[in-house]
């Protein structure tokens, strides 16, 4: 049986992950705690209060924007999207993603990256991490490119 990863271990990543569901569509707020929750395949186990939040923040820094729909039953549903900053948002923060990722298996899992270099052989310091830096250490206020997703992203 797989554990779940603690609460503390996403850190900060929630607006992340509600960026990669919504880049498949517009979704409503239930239907993307479903999603969340079955996409994590029951490791997390988020609920509307953790989520709504999150939704409503990103909301506010134009990462997503949402429209009312009335469905036939008169019952008024918000669907929100992807704006393009959303999408920019998130393609920037997948990439932090993934160089930490590689940097994580070739120290952790043996690999052959030298000092200064991701797993992938590409410079550290010329990465597109170089010269950025978390605010507030790494919370959601942002990177101090102006870049910022509600998430915290490895710092270089």
């Amino acid at each position: 049986m797989r554990r779940r990863p603690p609460k503390k271990a996403l850190g900060g990543n929630v607006g992340t992950l509600l960026l990669g569901i919504l880049k498949d569509g517009r979704s409503y707020g239930y239907q993307i705690v479903g999603m969340l929750n079955a996409r994590s395949q029951g490791q997390l186990r988020m609920g509307e209060g953790s989520v709504y939040p999150v939704l409503h923040r990103l909301e506010e820094r134009g990462l997503i924007s949402a429209d009312w729909v009335v469905a036939s039953s008169g019952r008024k549903w918000k669907y929100y999207y992807l704006t393009p900053r959303g999408r920019r948002t998130l393609a920037v923060t997948l990439q932090r993603w993934q160089a930490l990722s590689r940097l994580m298996d070739a120290v952790l899992g043996g690999g052959t990256a030298s000092p200064g270099q991701s797993a992938g052989g590409r410079s550290i310091r010329s990465s597109r991490l170089a010269g950025r830096r978390p605010l507030r250490g790494g919370t959601r206020r942002g990177w101090s490119d102006g870049s910022s997703c509600g998430a915290t992203a490895p710092a270089a």
